[in-house]
């Protein structure tokens, strides 16, 4: 799983090269680059967040540890993703509108009211609304 999540973030570094220096100039080139390394995105992403979907579904949690040890994971998740998903105006709503509305309501309870009452659809909106044609809701 984390050799596939670093070949994903190199194809991400890819498609970012691809996309510098390009301007609004007929560029075929640099667009089916581009295009290349976004369809190898699309191979390698599906297999394995079908791969993540079964192996972290809540049934596999609960059915692999106990109460106290799934909220030990979950604190643990909680503290490397407030450490890792920066900046938090952009992953923040990218993960949250990313959950089907009951996990977006449960991971919403454990966060900052203000996060998601003032921060997220106000202070950081323009920031994250180009993502918004990606999202769940």
């Amino acid at each position: 799983m984390n050799a596939t999540h670093v070949q994903i973030a190199t194809l991400l570094q890819d498609a970012k090269k691809s996309m510098s220096g390009w301007s609004y100039k007929n560029d075929l080139e640099a667009l089916r680059s581009l295009l290349e390394t976004l369809q190898k995105i699309d191979d390698q992403w599906h297999p394995h967040i079908d791969i993540e979907e079964h192996h972290f579904s809540k049934e596999a949690i609960a059915a692999a540890m106990i109460e106290e040890e799934e909220q030990q994971l979950t604190a643990a998740i909680g503290k490397h993703s407030q450490e890792h998903a920066v900046p938090g105006a952009m992953a923040l709503p990218f993960v949250l509108f990313n959950l089907e509305a009951e996990d977006r309501a449960g991971l919403a309870e454990t966060m900052p009211p203000a996060v998601i009452n003032d921060l997220i659809p106000f202070a950081w909106k323009d920031q994250w609304a180009s993502m918004k044609p990606f999202f769940l809701e």
